[in-house]
């Protein structure tokens, strides 16, 4: 009774800015891909425990009309070239034809609202902000059962697999392109509704309520 938990904060424009069409929003990125491309997609710093090289390999054993978006910047001050290694590698698995790299941008909405499926490869992760940005714009999502991650797409509003894994991952992307329209609607649905908790008509009333308690009591102390 004396740990309180509330969500991070995602502001109104993620839940009320209408979604762009997949084709134009993949456009609007620059991106001229085949109508039957399914595009997943990571958003964040470029980073070795970012897991992006499982995605790399991960694509590898997928069909080849599915595709994997990279945005992000390298991780500053860590002294490594990501982005050049990612780039090296996807060479030497055969897929650089498959990938897209973008720098981070500021506004993401159509990032989101390109994607397919968006992919949280992180080794460990404490509460992603991307993931909750994904569940807000209905994008279904793959994550590693690591971490927060675990948490944020339990009972059913993701589809989780083991950390460092690219089989794992290359058999979830499978299994959400093999599921029913109305079993992954409903997924996404209902991450949606979960992420709904951090608006702030929902997130302020609880910081005050939270504040109040602590005020309260203080004065009884």
């Amino acid at each position: 009774d004396q740990c309180h938990v509330l969500p991070l904060p995602l502001d109104d424009r993620w839940f009320t800015t209408p979604s762009l069409d997949r084709h134009q929003a993949q456009t609007a990125l620059g991106l001229h891909l085949s109508d039957d491309t399914l595009l997943v997609g990571t958003v964040g710093r470029l980073d070795p425990g970012k897991g992006q090289q499982t995605a790399l390999r991960a694509l590898a054993k997928l069909p080849k009309h599915v595709h994997w978006l990279f945005v992000g910047n390298n991780t500053v001050n860590n002294g490594i070239d990501e982005c050049a290694a990612l780039e090296a590698l996807s060479h030497d698995l055969g897929v650089a034809e498959r990938v897209h790299f973008l720098a981070a941008r500021e506004d993401v909405l159509p990032v989101y609202d390109a994607l397919d499926a968006f992919g949280m490869t992180s080794h460990a992760e404490t509460i992603g902000t991307v993931t909750l940005e994904a569940m807000a714009r209905e994008v279904p999502v793959l994550g590693t059962d690591a971490g927060g991650t675990s948490e944020l797409l339990a009972e059913g509003r993701g589809l989780l697999c083991s950390p460092r894994n690219p089989e794992a991952l290359a058999a979830a992307v499978r299994s959400m392109m093999s599921e029913e329209p109305g079993v992954l609607n409903a997924r996404t649905e209902h991450g949606r509704l979960y992420a709904e908790r951090c608006r702030p008509g929902h997130l302020i009333p609880a910081w005050e309520e939270l504040i109040g308690g602590v005020v309260e009591s203080r004065r009884k102390a």
